[in-house]
């Protein structure tokens, strides 16, 4: 059921708000405490201060004199018990607030057309560099003589070890070192043997020095700057004394940094931060968004640099460079400076330069890229075909793109009006480099032409008749005449002004005691297009100087700004006067002018004449208004005659020519000036006739003719919805041409608004409308209504609010201002009496404590008036069995007697429970929603990929690869590895043990070892020419061919100079062979043996693909790629297609444990997405294709709201979501088809709620508009679209009238036409006003299919004399359709809910109906009435209504609320009389009692005691 509650608070001057309002503008009052919570409101009004308002309040009407008004107490005292409460009430009242709404269109809606500039969105990227100033390590190997000698023995050797795995190195030992080594130039020497080490980066300088004081010499090994900061060397094995001393640390970078961004310091970030602590350290900048990193590897001094790229829209655009704080960098060598820079790595998008636009071939100059909305316009004004235009420019974006808005403005020569080519964009606008920025014009409103029609008077060959004229008709409306040929024949717009005659004359009343000239008492006044003059004296002057005043009087009119006015007696002899009025600014012939006049006591008019006095009076003044033939005005006289038709609008009427022609012809064009559309077309007749046409023979054979479209108008009346807000609060949407009942509807509807009347007015020619709404119960200056207007249609339709009047509180300062003062505080309630009956009283309450008074509050609703009231109900009624037939009803006083006294009572009883007849009418209907699809596409576009099997095979038959190995050492053993595997080799192994050695390597099958140049060991030392030399001939290996890589060597288990070298003897060479499995969205295929021939290969790799679960059959085409130019690689081109591979598919994966490929350089690899591969020959070249897929965002919009960016794969939960976000629309349904193989999909949308429309999903929805963002995977395919279609148009909205009809067997009433959506309270009042219905309580339910109003008849209503009291089992209403409409055809029905049962039947009684009627005779409580001559032992049910002049009230049912008659004990005997008494004895007496109980007394008992 639909219920509110409302109130108001005011403190005399300010604005006054509804409950609801109130409690959240007074939220203070509050006191929400917690037990052993803290959190108490900050909120909190002082303690000790003046209470808040009571809380709510309540006003009644009681009597013809008598309110009622309760009240609740405040919800903050102050912190001081309220003492006492003011209750003021007073029948001045305030003002009413009217707010006036408006709708309005402008047809001068030029074009408009925006300028945007975008560029591609790259991101900024900023490198931070650390870097330090080489400085090589030195160390210093000192070689000592052994203990006791002064000199050095060569014999002597030591070897070194240098260990940098903490750098991602190794450790490594060096070749055994003579101790009197030389420092360079020599296999032996310090330099070659570190040289050799394998982590040594590249050969080192190595220095001697002379001879030490002790014999021995020292080496300075400076190492290669890229090593950095080398560890210490240390003595591996010595023969003598060695040491190592690091003399100069090689410079690396330590410490840290901070950066700077816009003002923001990040904490100290380590100088080999890695890319994630780098993110982290910057992300925790408030100024820095997202950010990726990656990072270089160091440099020889540990310096990197960070590539640091600005994802976040926040930091969008060419950015400010970061700034760098290096004081805590530092370095390993003190003298090698540290440094940190940051350099642009790419800026950010961003837009300079300037760019011109062109119109009609004309150019402006540069504007600047930012150019403001003035230098924009000076420009566009400077150009010769543009007259006055209007610009606006949005804000700049992040990257410098802006929008400017060019409205064209209507000029004199309406040189702007319709459709205007576009703006041509000129640019030279820079950006980015590698990128230009865009500038794009687009149409934002096609600008609209005006409807223009043509009239063409056509003479037939002969000169126009002067005498001939016309009449047109538009819509059903006709003009007044209009000459075919202007008066003289000399203009074709006329020039004669029109002229009207004011007289004055008078009765000779010389016979009666008057006299025979005008009253000098007399005036007049005259009336024009509904304004009045003052009053003009009839004969207070000459007439010539009366002239004037008429002419002063009539300027003063809005219409009359130019008149002339001549006047003269009129020599008749009465002092009366003839004024002629010209009129200079009124086009064509106006209407006559009305008159009225007054002399004294006496009136009259307004009329074309009239006289002021009667036949019996001695005034007989006449005033006359007259246009004598030849006064007719003609100029313009067609704009005349059309502006005074109401459906026409504002025209203008423009000649072909001014004059005209030689015959008497002239054309005129008609321009509807603000009649919207295609305007239908005028009629022509000939005057005197009523044979319309666009054709019309006139006098003499000439001819008028109407030409339909000469300009066809292109502008749109209004239409679509509009909703509107008062503080805060919106309505629900309502139509364009909102009845004023629905207006109030849904004002009503809102819970922080009273009671509202509307009046419409209106539609003006394009359907616009005025409503003006009156708030009866909100009192004082209210918050101006908001108009959502952006989903009503129609060229440049808009709506307008403003206040007609500004409300004003009641001053409750009147002369029957009155007031009371309520002490006691547990009764919150108060009767104000001796009110005047009919008047409107306000009334406001304020509460008192200790400190002061609060701000009043009045009740709700704010007045009421004082009116006669049938009598409240009683407030008890009791029942009792009396005897066995009779039941005594007491009955006592009711709260108020309604201001009339009360007359009788009425008893009324039956053997059945007393029900209130309760009947429902229904109004249902069964809307069918709209349901719109949603369809996004793309061209057909499939990918293509390629399966490359490279090669670098030259084409000669198969080559072994040898590979020849140099060993220069004394012992031990090395390893060589390939494939992962190592095979470890004794220094002295023969050719078997190598051969055996290497075919224990798994994918070695076998080798051939050879010795060389007369070598017969792996290993041996340097004999001056040679060291051990031997050859590799890989025979056959396991999952390789053809070229190899060259086999790796791990030296450190050897002696001596522990050296080995490996160098490619012949390079191997292969023909492709082997085999590859390739993978599909993780399906595998089988093996694929790719030595087949190419036209084998293809078929081969198209079987085993479609073989996949994840490919369908003929889901993809293989071919070969012929190499015209040579090479012995293999290409195949894999075209995707069919549904289940469309689109962008996924990149064919060469499973990498299956692939077994062999040849020389041997590899697989897939090319996709765009990826290219050049041919070995240098000249051709593949370029694999994406698939075309649809990607991006697309909006939606209804009518002028739209939706945030749309997925182009929206789930049905987010696109539901997405429309729901719409104001304009409630609920929907999705459901979701796809995708295609383009990745499109179709969404289903069912309209299943619209806000406003009721039934809710009765709405004939508009197609939903597409706002294409999507965007395809193919770069230079631009066939991504979206459109919108409509699947089943939605039932229009429930809208129309019916009527209820009450039959209660003696009249039929109706009701008048009562609207569909009509509220309880509506009813309630159209009900009661039918002549035999009394009073109903009615409530209203809304269900999703229609309204439902429950009707109870509960009380009496005196109507036409007669007293209606609807009691009892009563017939159904019936419920009529007048003209409802929508919703799928509505239906009207009367359900009874409750049967009623009144009055039992009584056929004993004269009535034959069970109700005693009671009559008052000295109005004392209780009353006492029995019920008498029931049945004994059965329940009678009982219910009472008191009854004053205006009839019954409500009913009261007894307490219990039923009884049973039955045999009673007699009551009492009356007191006992003493009738005679003697010395001895007494003689008493007594009376029956009044009650036997139902029997009679069969005796009784006498009891005596002594006195």
């Amino acid at each position: 059921m639909e219920s509110q509650t409302r109130g108001r608070v005011t403190n005399g001057s300010s604005d006054h708000r509804h409950w609801k309002k109130l409690f959240s503008s007074l939220s203070f009052f509050s006191l929400p405490f917690a037990i052993g919570h803290e959190d108490v409101p900050h909120h909190l009004p002082e303690a000790h201060s003046v209470p808040g308002p009571p809380e709510w309040a309540t006003l009644d009407v009681i009597g013809s004199n008598t309110l009622r008004t309760i009240f609740a107490p405040p919800l903050w005292d102050g912190d001081s018990p309220i003492s006492s409460y003011l209750v003021e009430w007073d029948k001045e009242a305030g003002i009413p607030e009217v707010q006036r709404i408006t709708t309005s269109q402008n047809l001068n809606t030029n074009e408009i057309q925006t300028i945007a500039t975008s560029t591609p969105d790259i991101n900024e990227i900023q490198v931070i560099q650390t870097s330090a100033t080489p400085q090589a390590e030195v160390q210093a190997i000192t070689v000592s003589p052994p203990t006791g000698d002064t000199t050095i023995d060569s014999a002597y050797s030591f070897a070194i070890s240098i260990d940098t795995i903490h750098v991602g190195g190794s450790l490594q030992y060096s070749g055994q070192i003579s101790a009197n080594a030389a420092a360079d130039g020599s296999r032996s020497s310090i330099a070659q043997i570190l040289e050799n080490m394998a982590n040594m980066h590249e050969r080192p300088s190595v220095e001697r020095s002379e001879i030490n004081p002790d014999g021995g010499h020292t080496y300075l090994v400076t190492f290669p700057t890229s090593m950095g900061n080398v560890p210490e060397m240390e003595v591996f094995m010595s023969d003598l004394p060695i040491s190592i001393t690091t003399l100069q640390q090689g410079n690396e970078l330590e410490g840290s940094f901070r950066l700077e961004f816009m003002g923001e310091l990040t904490a100290d970030i380590p100088s080999d931060a890695s890319s994630s602590e780098m993110q982290s350290y910057l992300e925790s900048l408030d100024t820095i968004g997202a950010v990726s990193i990656s990072r270089s590897m160091a440099d020889e001094q540990g310096g990197f640099e960070w590539e640091i790229e600005f994802l976040s829209n926040s930091n969008g655009g060419n950015l400010p460079s970061m700034e760098v704080h290096g004081d805590g960098l530092r370095t390993s060598n003190p003298v090698g400076g540290a440094d940190i820079v940051v350099s642009a790595g790419r800026d950010g998008s961003y837009i300079s330069g300037s760019y011109t636009l062109a119109f009609f071939g004309e150019e402006t100059n540069p504007i600047p890229y930012d150019a403001d909305a003035l230098t924009v316009k000076e420009e566009l004004e400077g150009l010769s075909s543009i007259a006055r235009v209007h610009v606006e420019r949005t804000p700049l974006d992040v990257v410098g793109g802006c929008t400017w808005t060019v409205s064209f403005l209507e000029d004199g020569l309406r040189s702007h009006r319709g459709d205007m080519p576009l703006l041509v964009a000129g640019s030279s606008l820079t950006g980015t480099p590698g990128e230009i920025p865009s500038i794009i014009v687009t149409e934002e409103r096609k600008g609209t032409i005006k409807e223009v029609q043509t009239i063409n008077v056509d003479g037939g060959g002969a000169d126009v008749d002067p005498s001939s004229s016309f009449k047109l008709r538009f819509e059903g409306e006709e003009t007044g005449d209009i000459l075919a040929l202007p008066l003289g024949g000399n203009t074709c717009l006329g020039s004669t002004k029109a002229k009207q005659v004011i007289t004055t004359s008078t009765v000779d009343t010389s016979d009666v005691g008057g006299d025979d000239s005008v009253s000098h008492l007399t005036s007049f006044a005259l009336m024009y297009e509904g304004y009045t003059t003052s009053n003009i004296m009839a004969n207070g002057a000459p007439c010539e100087d009366t002239s004037d005043v008429i002419a002063q009087e009539l300027m003063s009119l809005p219409p009359l700004y130019e008149v002339t006015v001549s006047g003269s007696d009129t020599g008749v002899g009465d002092e009366g006067c003839s004024w002629t009025v010209t009129f200079l600014s009124v086009m064509g012939n106006p209407e006559l002018m009305s008159v009225s006049a007054i002399n004294g006591h006496m009136s009259t008019g307004p009329g074309h004449s009239v006289t002021v006095g009667d036949d019996y009076s001695i005034i007989r003044d006449t005033i006359a208004m007259s246009q004598p033939v030849g006064f007719e005005g003609d100029a313009n006289l067609i704009q005349s005659e059309l502006s005074k038709l109401s459906t026409i609008g504002t025209v203008t009427v423009s000649p072909a020519s001014a004059v005209p022609d030689n015959f008497g012809q002239c054309i005129w064009e008609i321009t509807f000036e603000n009649k919207a559309g295609d305007v239908p077309t005028l009629e022509v007749a000939r005057s005197g006739t009523s044979l319309f046409s666009t054709d019309a023979e006139l006098n003499s054979g000439n001819r008028i003719i109407v030409t339909d479209n000469t300009v066809r108008g292109t502008s749109e009346p209004v239409s679509g919805d509009f909703r509107l807000e008062f503080d805060g609060e919106l309505t629900g949407y309502m139509p364009f041409d909102a009845s004023s009942e629905l207006m109030k509807s849904s004002l009503d509807a809102l819970t922080n608004i009273g009671d509202v009347s509307v009046t419409r007015f209106g539609p003006d020619v394009n359907r616009c409308y005025t409503w003006d709404v009156t708030f009866i119960s909100d009192l004082g200056p209210l918050p101006i209504l908001v108009a959502d207007d952006l989903d009503l249609e129609g060229t440049v339709a808009s709506m307008s609010v403003s206040k007609a009047t500004v409300g004003d509180l009641p001053p409750f300062d009147g002369p029957d201002y009155g007031s009371r003062v309520v002490t006691d505080t547990s009764e919150l309630s108060i009767l104000i009496p001796e009110l005047k009956q009919g008047i409107p009283y306000y009334v406001r309450i304020s509460a008192s404590n200790s400190l002061g008074t609060s701000p009043s509050i009045m009740p709700y609703p704010p007045f009421q008036i004082p009116y006669p009231q049938p009598p409240f109900p009683p407030s008890e009624v009791s029942l009792e069995p009396n005897d066995g037939s009779t039941l005594a009803v007491i009955i006592d006083a009711p709260f108020h007697d309604g201001g009339k006294d009360i007359t009788s009572f009425r008893v009324d009883y039956n053997t059945q429970p007393f029900v209130q007849e309760k009947q429902r009418v229904s109004l249902t209907c069964s809307p069918q929603p709209e349901i719109q699809s949603v369809t996004t596409s793309a061209t057909d576009i499939n990918e293509v990929q390629y399966i490359v099997l490279d090669s670098s095979y030259t084409g000669n038959g198969e080559v072994l690869e040898v590979q020849n190995i140099l060993c220069d050492a004394t012992g031990g053993t090395f390893g060589l590895s390939l494939g992962g595997d190592t095979a470890y080799i004794s220094h002295d192994a023969d050719a078997n043990d190598i051969k055996e050695s290497l075919e224990s390597l798994t994918m070695i099958d076998e080798v051939s070892v050879a010795f060389n140049n007369g070598k017969t060991t792996a290993c041996a030392p340097f004999d001056g020419l040679a060291v051990g030399d031997f050859s590799v001939t890989f025979q056959s290996l396991s999952g390789m061919t053809g070229d190899l890589p060259l086999m790796t060597v791990e030296s450190s288990g050897l002696d001596g100079a522990r050296h080995v070298g490996i160098t490619t003897a012949v390079d191997g060479d292969a023909p492709l062979s082997g085999s590859l499995k390739l993978s599909f969205r993780g399906a595998v295929s089988e093996a694929i043996d790719i030595s087949l021939a190419n036209n084998e290969l293809a078929n081969a790799i198209d079987s085993a693909l479609e073989a996949l679960d994840t490919v369908q059959q003929g889901g993809v085409i293989v071919s070969e790629v012929n190499l015209a130019n040579g090479g012995f690689e293999k290409i195949f081109r894999i075209e995707f297609q069919g549904s289940g591979v469309g689109g962008n598919v996924e990149s064919l994966v060469v499973v990498p444990e299956h692939l077994l490929v062999l040849g020389s350089s041997a590899d697989a690899f897939v090319l996709s997405d765009g990826e290219s591969y050049a041919a070995r020959n240098g000249v051709e070249s593949v370029t694999s294709l994406v698939g075309n897929e649809l990607s991006g965002y697309f909006r939606l919009r209804l009518r002028g709201h739209t939706t945030e960016s749309i997925p182009f794969n929206s789930s049905v939960d987010e696109m539901k979501a997405r429309l729901e976000e719409l104001p304009n629309i409630g609920q929907v349904d999705v459901q979701m088809s796809g995708p295609s193989k383009e990745m499109a999909y179709v969404w289903m949308i069912t309209f299943l709620s619209n806000p406003g429309y009721f039934p809710p999903s009765a709405r004939d929805v508009d197609s939903l508009e597409t706002l294409n963002e999507l965007s395809t995977s193919v770069e230079s395919d631009a066939s991504a679209s979206i459109i919108v279609d409509t699947i089943r148009n939605g039932d229009d909205r429930l809208q129309g009238q019916f009527q209820v009809t009450y039959d209660d067997g003696h009249t039929l009433e109706t009701t008048r036409p009562l609207q569909s959506f009509i509220s309880a309270e509506d009813l309630k009042l159209e009900l009661e006003a039918l002549p035999n219905v009394g009073q109903v309580t009615i409530a209203r339910s809304k269900s999703l299919v229609g309204y439902e109003w429950d009707i109870e008849f509960t009380s009496c209503a005196l109507k036409n004399s007669f007293e209606v009291c609807n009691d009892g089992d009563l017939r159904p209403l019936v419920a009529s359709n007048i003209n409802l409409e929508g919703c799928g055809s509505p239906s009207l029905g009367v359900t009874e809910l409750s049967t009623g049962s009144g009055s039992g039947s009584c056929p004993h009684l004269n009535s034959g109906v069970c109700s005693d009627e009671g009559t008052f005779f000295n109005g004392e409580y209780p009353i006492r009435h029995d019920i008498k001559q029931l049945s004994l032992g059965t329940s009678y049910y009982v219910q009472v209504r008191l009854k004053n002049s205006l009839s019954h009230g409500y009913r009261k049912l007894s307490t219990p609320s039923h009884a049973t008659p039955q045999h009673n004990p007699p009551g009492p005997p009356p007191p006992v009389i003493l009738i005679e008494s003697t010395s001895t004895s007494i003689t008493v007496g007594w009376r029956k009692p009044t009650e036997n109980g139902g029997k009679a007394v069969s005796g009784y008992e006498l009891w005596m005691e002594k006195f």
